[in-house]
């Protein structure tokens, strides 16, 4: 059962996270050849892509999505062990600092 199930049968109800007028629905698989022109293990090149891509595309969010298969976990030593995760297990969201973010479902 995925996700979306379990709220459709759930008394959960969800709420926006962030306003945005637009948003950049961003690659990061490891299938984007971009990727492999920055130095991943820079934090500094790996932002500037971003925050360039959602400024190229005239918008104001960039949107990582989940269940992707990233290459860019090799990075860091987090990911490694007996079996490696290169999927991608959320959701990204790049805005600009100072941006509100509210939480998705009423707490406990």
């Amino acid at each position: 059962m995925d996700f979306e199930s379990i709220l459709a049968t759930s008394e959960v109800s969800t709420h926006p996270v962030i306003k945005f007028d637009s948003y950049l629905s961003l690659d990061l698989s490891k299938d984007n050849e971009a990727l492999k022109q920055i130095d991943l293990n820079s934090e500094w090149d790996f932002g500037a892509f971003i925050f360039g891509q959602i400024k190229q595309s005239q918008k104001t969010v960039g949107i990582g999505g989940y269940g992707e298969e990233r290459s860019l976990y090799s990075r860091s030593g987090l990911f490694e062990g007996e079996e490696p995760r290169t999927i991608h297990l959320g959701v990204d969201i790049w805005c600009d600092a100072g941006t509100t973010v509210y939480c998705p479902m009423e707490g406990v």
